[in-house]
């Protein structure tokens, strides 16, 4: 019976000591997407939009999230919210997905950026419930369970895009 607890024991000790070092030592990756000024068209109630193609460059499958317009300006990048924007969603790998958004007005340069994670899903839950209980543990785990912001490409007043 002894021998069936040291077992049992170890079957969840150790998977759990495994999850937490992964999650405390293990550095997000950044995703490889690439998003693309296409050009300008016009919407269904005839406001002009600005079209991006976005395109998961990894094989695996990455999480993106609502596009935000960014605007150049002399000391930052200011972004917000695109009006009526929503999560792209799952993005498998190799795929692409065209994204719509009103362009600002009266800006010298303007991009979209987006939110991506590879970690999503049960997989990120788990790392989330472990990051933070070393956090209420006091330990400080050395990578956090956030997503990485990823710029397209700049677009000037006259459309071109750099």
């Amino acid at each position: 019976m002894r021998k069936l607890a040291v077992i049992t024991a170890f079957l969840i000790i150790v998977p759990a000591i495994a999850i937490v070092m992964l999650v405390a030592t293990q550095p997000a990756r950044r995703p490889n997407l690439s998003i693309r000024f296409i050009g300008y068209t016009n919407g269904a109630n005839g406001l002009r939009l600005a079209t991006f193609r976005v395109t998961n460059m990894d094989a695996s499958t990455v999480e993106v999230g609502a596009p935000m317009i960014c605007i150049q300006t002399d000391s930052a990048i200011e972004g917000h919210g695109a009006p009526g924007a929503r999560p792209i969603g799952l993005l498998k790998g190799g795929l692409s997905k065209d994204i719509c958004v009103p362009p600002p007005t009266n800006t010298i340069a303007w991009t979209v950026a987006l939110r991506a994670n590879r970690d999503f899903g049960t997989w990120e839950a788990i790392k989330s419930f472990v990051m933070y209980r070393l956090i209420d543990l006091k330990f400080r785990p050395r990578y956090g369970n956030m997503g990485f912001s990823i710029f397209g490409e700049w677009v000037t007043e006259d459309g071109a895009s750099h």
